[in-house]
């Protein structure tokens, strides 16, 4: 398990009374993420978000179904910096 994602388990068993959103940028990921090869070969860049967003949604509910309403990935198809004017 990675580091990341045994952080992400401990924050959802601790914090029981609030939501927890993790912001990705999808060119940051590493390839062991979730479904990462299987999205490669999708040539929508959101289509490819929503299906990442999913797997990883699904590989930490996994371990406890009761954090499925309480947590929310969200991966930025496009560095955040391009949104600066």
């Amino acid at each position: 398990m990675s580091g990341f994602k045994r952080l992400l388990l401990t924050q959802l068993k601790k914090i029981t009374m609030f939501l927890l959103l993790r912001f990705l940028i999808l060119y940051a990921l590493d390839n062991n993420f979730p479904n990462f090869s299987d999205s490669q070969k999708q040539t929508d860049v959101y289509k490819k978000v929503a299906a990442l967003k999913q797997a990883f949604k699904e590989d930490i509910i996994k371990e406890n179904t009761s954090f499925a309403s309480r947590f929310f990935p969200y991966i930025q198809p496009y560095e955040f910096e391009g949104y600066y004017l």
